[in-house]
């Protein structure tokens, strides 16, 4: 008798792992991986993805080929 109730509490353990990891899975799929980079006096040309011959900047080239690159903005102060 023992025997079977130790198999069943094991069994209820597995299940319970299974359906708690399956949602965290699903947690993590839906969670967006967003990199915002702000940087002050950076001017349109000074990074070399835009066209700079002067300035070397491999980390954030690197990084614009691998995701999206947003070239029209609003600053919304009195510059």
């Amino acid at each position: 008798m023992r025997s079977s109730f130790k198999v069943f509490l094991l069994c209820l353990f597995a299940a319970s792992r299974c359906i708690t990891a399956s949602s965290q899975d699903k947690h993590l799929e839906t969670k967006p991986n967003i990199l915002l980079i702000f940087a002050d006096d950076l001017g349109y040309m000074d990074c070399g993805f835009t066209g700079s011959k002067i300035m070397e900047t491999p980390n954030i080239d690197a990084l614009s080929k691998k995701g999206m690159v947003f070239n029209n903005a609003y600053a919304g102060a009195g510059n």
